[in-house]
């Protein structure tokens, strides 16, 4: 199947923390702006053996990935849940050494295009943990440049499974993201 877009970013902070034999749970979660972009970069670990003078072995695991995501807007709600800032007097945000990015959930859907028919592919991965991200802004000149904000997560295997990603693909829309909505825990409606 061909990708032919992308919509919907979700994410949901940890209520709890996965166990050996449990996933993680969420709380609170919500959608976090349009969507521009995500990329993911995977770090595999490789190991081969050789014996006899040829391999007889290979081992190739994930160990962590990197998701860049870009949003249209990113709007205050949504940043606190991301990055942990505690706003200060007057809706003020502070960046500080000790602000601490909590373990969450997120999800987007990416829309598929097969034989002349649209599907939509729900992604989500269990264990993440944001990174502030570099910030940039430059002067309106003769054109308008469109810039949107960048969000920088660690994916992580979960505990229990490994389990680093989810992927199911729907008919619609509204059924792909009515799945992260229930991977997430996300039962209010979302912010946009």
């Amino acid at each position: 199947m061909a990708k032919i877009g992308l919509v919907s970013l979700y994410f949901a902070p940890f209520a709890a923390a996965e166990t050996d034999t449990a996933e993680p749970t969420y709380k609170g979660g919500v959608k976090i702006g349009k969507a521009v972009r995500a990329n993911l970069s995977v770090q595999r670990s490789t190991e081969s053996f050789y014996a006899d003078d040829m391999l007889t072995e290979q081992v190739d695991e994930f160990t962590s990935g990197t998701l860049a995501l870009s949003s249209a807007s990113l709007d205050d709600a949504a940043a606190t849940l991301i990055y942990g800032y505690a706003p200060a007097e007057g809706e003020e945000f502070a960046d500080t050494t000790d602000n601490k990015s909590p373990y969450g959930g997120c999800g987007y859907v990416q829309k598929l295009m097969r034989g002349g028919v649209k599907y939509y592919r729900a992604v989500v991965f269990p264990k993440v943990r944001a990174s502030v991200s570099d910030d940039n802004a430059e002067t309106k000149g003769a054109n308008v440049s469109y810039q949107a904000e960048d969000i920088s997560l660690t994916v992580f295997p979960t505990l229990g499974g490994g389990t680093w990603r989810y992927r199911k693909t729907f008919d619609t829309l509204a059924a792909a993201e009515a799945w992260i909505k229930e991977k997430l825990s996300i039962t209010a409606a979302p912010s946009v």
